[in-house]
């Protein structure tokens, strides 16, 4: 048995489950960081957990924080986070409550929205968007379309029999910045005091807030992305 394999073992178990997601970016991020000379087999201590006081987590009332990894030679702690696309996680579960609510085996749905849009948006709206799905969709007319009264810029397309369903949505990256810099604040509590705190979000092409098709549009969204926390940061009368 190799180093890790304890853990290695753990994470591919869990990717049968419902958390493979979260388990699969882990060991994504671990293949990455051992192709390395800083971070190899050796450098790593994974599953690290230390007291709530060396953390952010101690303003929360927590006793301990747990990193996904550690780099004893670099002094440098890890969080691994997937980032996904919580807009249309948040839709497709609106998507299942109305076919149970219709009782309606057979529908696929397809919606078209601003990627780049804030998910809270969606979050708050989702009682609104299940009851104007309810409401706005004619069991006897199968409408092909609905635009969204609810959310601007949101609509949906309908296939109730077998065929081919398109859609197209449009992405800026700066947009996608603005909107999502919170999700890096939501992780606030693996933030070290002690040391600096590195959080890698890990993007999969079928379950990603979106796919990025050019570096150049990733790399200025994850700049953006961090710019938007520390910038906004800097005025905020809070002690780190």
């Amino acid at each position: 048995m190799g180093p890790f394999a304890k853990e290695i073992c753990v994470a591919i178990n869990k990717i049968v489950t419902s958390e493979w997601d979260g388990a699969y970016a882990e060991l994504c991020a671990l293949g990455y960081f051992v192709a390395d000379a800083a971070t190899v087999l050796g450098n790593i201590v994974l599953d690290h957990t230390v007291p709530a006081s060396q953390t952010l987590a101690s303003e929360m009332g927590m006793q301990h924080a747990n990193h996904d990894m550690r780099f004893p030679s670099l002094g440098v702690s890890m969080d691994t986070k997937l980032l996904s696309d919580k807009a249309g996680s948040i839709l497709e579960g609106i998507f299942n409550d109305f076919r149970e609510a219709k009782s309606i085996e057979n529908l696929t749905v397809l919606p078209s929205y601003n990627p780049g849009e804030d998910f809270i948006t969606f979050q708050a709206n989702r009682q609104k968007l299940l009851d104007e799905l309810k409401q706005g969709v004619d069991l006897n007319v199968r409408p092909s379309m609905l635009v969204s009264q609810v959310i601007s810029g949101l609509s949906y397309k309908f296939a109730w029999k077998p065929g081919v369903l398109t859609a197209e949505n449009s992405y800026s990256p700066l947009e996608h910045a603005k909107n999502h810099h919170r999700l890096l604040s939501a992780h606030a509590k693996k933030f070290s005091t002690a040391e600096p705190t590195v959080i890698v979000f890990v993007i999969f092409p079928w379950t990603a807030e979106t796919v990025f098709p050019f570096d150049d549009l990733k790399k200025l969204f994850f700049k953006k992305f961090g710019d938007h926390l520390f910038t906004g940061y800097l005025s905020s009368p809070d002690p780190l």
